[in-house]
């Protein structure tokens, strides 16, 4: 691999404060939240509106799928989804995640989107080519290639039924603005901090740092 290739990798911010993007974005989804609150007969301030987040495990499809089907339940009971202000979610969870938030404000049309995505996972699967040609497009492309990357497009297309090309960028000028669905953390495990520190240190990987 040529060291002379630009590196396309996206950073991960690590401070003690929010970035500016999403303090405007929790402001903004707040006062949502601080509304649906009030339909459920929760009493609070516009300063007491708690920070609701729904996390999702990991476990490949199920994970996807049990992600999936619990925020439409929650959607069903008294717009529960609406009192969320975090959805964040490791491994299978983001599959599902990833998926949602290629559709704007999804949360609003959360029926139909998961009709696309249960008719999508029915279908047939990514073909060796496209797989194929993927791979080559990460080999030639990267900096570090390794078998995450083979991972991600040999064996969870087989799963998800499609090779998602979305960036964390892309979500936010699609989804960020209104504050409409709860705001995406994908998490990410620091590799360097658990090599070093033994016990291991989870990091939050938030869509406006990219």
């Amino acid at each position: 691999m040529s060291a002379s290739k630009p590196l396309e990798s996206g950073k991960v911010r690590i401070e003690p404060s929010l970035n500016k993007n999403e303090e405007k974005f929790v402001a903004r989804r707040r006062n949502s939240v601080l509304q649906s609150l009030k339909k459920l007969q929760i009493k609070c301030s516009k300063d007491e509106v708690p920070n609701i987040a729904l996390l999702g495990s990991g476990g490949g499809e199920r994970a996807m799928v049990g992600l999936l089907g619990s925020l439409v339940q929650l959607q069903k009971t008294s717009s529960l989804l609406d009192c969320v202000l975090y959805l964040s979610g490791v491994s299978g969870s983001t599959w599902c995640m990833a998926s949602l938030y290629q559709e704007p404000d999804w949360s609003t049309k959360l029926e139909a989107v998961k009709d696309k995505i249960i008719q999508r996972l029915s279908g047939p699967g990514v073909s060796w080519g496209d797989s194929l040609a993927k791979l080559k497009k990460y080999y030639y492309g990267k900096d570090f290639f390794s078998m995450t990357d083979i991972w991600a497009v040999m064996v969870i297309p087989t799963y998800v039924k499609e090779i998602n090309e979305h960036t964390l960028s892309e979500q936010w000028d699609q989804q960020g603005k209104d504050g409409k669905d709860p705001f995406p953390i994908y998490t990410v495990i620091d590799k360097q901090s658990k090599q070093r520190n033994k016990g291991g240190l989870c990091l939050s990987e938030r869509k406006t740092e990219s």
